[in-house]
């Protein structure tokens, strides 16, 4: 198994965030897209963040499958995808609830 280091994940996160909101300034008509982009990287960061919580006693299987879900919901809404969006994102609320639950009780 293969380990990322979140803190220089984060650091090149960073960097991505800059280059689309520079991106964002010399394309301002397409302001929209550049906001879902910018949102589902925060997204994606604080769930980088909940993983670094200590670990408590969960369904790690659960978490995962929650994770990869959120991710692959943050890419699909920012390239664009519009499924049931109102129920997608009710579901990923929930789920997201669930991981920070789990990252206060950490504490």
């Amino acid at each position: 198994m293969k380990y990322i280091d979140a803190d220089h994940l984060k650091v090149e996160m960073e960097k991505h965030i800059k280059e689309v909101k520079d991106a964002a300034k010399r394309f301002t008509p397409n302001l929209g897209f550049f906001d879902a982009k910018l949102s589902g990287i925060y997204d994606v960061m604080a769930i980088i963040d909940s993983l670094q919580q200590e670990p408590i006693e969960k369904d790690e299987e659960t978490e995962k499958l929650i994770v990869c879900d959120i991710i692959e919901a943050t890419i699909a809404r920012i390239n664009g995808g519009k499924k049931d969006e109102e129920k997608e994102e009710n579901i990923m609320r929930g789920k997201i609830a669930y991981l920070r639950d789990l990252g206060l009780k950490a504490k």
